[in-house]
């Protein structure tokens, strides 16, 4: 069997990617904001069919002649995959058109816990103390967020954001299982999905503005595109908990970047369920990577 080519030579290089990623996808609500007519289901089929032709571009200039092949290879579990990433696409434009990015970013951000519990519940995975009494604590930051946008009549955007996460929790489980397996085609199934469905949604008016193409456009091939590849190819070479260290980036820049040029204010119960979750985020893998430095440092030194 051929072995794959490696395109990351070192931890480094994987950690320098997974910054430059985090950073770079941080803009999607600031991009999204800036949308001025089209509604979500048209953002979504757009920025998808972007995603789309972004990624085969890569792949067939990355793969040549096994570019299909790349394809058969991701098996059912990347079918599976791509149909969870793409409603969880569709769901994240439904929670950010409906609530405030600070609301869903915060909420999606559970996503690293979810995560480490499916995979005690499915993959047996060990489950730390530490990992659940941070799920804990970080579910009280989002029960406190849910509450304030249920009160502030965001019901409907703070259900889609936590199905977004529980989508994107089951899209990771899979990634963590086969890991060995190249899966960036599932990123080109996964936006056929969400065309799929934006299509059937929004089939009797798919007119858009050319300023709101060109930031689908933008957020699609470049956002999602380079951002999602950089993920995907970084987290082969990292510890899932130095993954999730990286990911609180996003989530704490997201919301500063609208604050920032748009004035989208956060009240006080967002900021502080966002802050409760953070917290837990950076507190367990922070406390991850210290035990894997002691571990490391207790093995015994062999004699050469």
């Amino acid at each position: 069997m051929q072995r794959e080519k490696t395109y990351i030579f070192n931890k480094k290089s994987a950690i320098i990617l997974m910054l430059f990623s985090s950073i770079l996808i941080s803009f999607n609500g600031l991009t999204i904001r800036n949308i001025t007519i089209a509604d979500a289901m048209l953002v979504t089929l757009y920025r998808s069919i972007a995603l789309v032709l972004s990624i085969s571009f890569f792949l067939l200039i990355r793969d040549h002649t096994v570019f299909l092949r790349k394809f058969y290879r991701i098996g059912n579990p990347g079918i599976a995959a791509a149909f969870l990433m793409g409603s969880a696409n569709v769901c994240f434009l439904q929670a950010i058109t409906n609530t405030t990015v600070a609301n869903t970013l915060f909420t999606i951000s559970i996503i690293p816990f979810l995560t480490a519990f499916f995979a005690f519940l499915f993959l047996k995975e060990k489950l730390s103390k530490i990992s659940f009494l941070t799920m804990l604590v970080a579910s009280s930051g989002s029960f406190i967020m849910f509450k304030n946008g249920v009160e502030q009549g965001q019901l409907f955007g703070n259900l889609m954001a936590i199905l977004t996460a529980l989508l994107f929790s089951f899209f990771a489980l899979i990634m963590r299982k086969f890991r060995h397996v190249d899966m960036i085609p599932t990123l080109v199934l996964g936006g056929l999905v969400s065309v799929c469905i934006a299509l059937v949604a929004s089939f009797d008016s798919l007119g858009i503005s050319a300023h709101d193409l060109i930031i689908c456009v933008f957020m699609g091939a470049v956002l999602s595109g380079v951002a999602n590849c950089g993920f995907i190819i970084a987290t082969r070479y990292l510890l899932a908990a130095e993954v999730t260290l990286y990911m609180f980036i996003e989530f704490a820049l997201g919301p500063f970047w609208v604050w920032l040029f748009l004035n989208e204010h956060m009240n006080v119960s967002t900021l502080i369920g966002g802050l409760i979750i953070m917290i837990a985020l950076a507190t367990k893998s922070v406390a991850e990577l210290i035990r894997k430095e002691n571990r490391t440092k207790k093995q015994p030194i062999l004699p050469s």
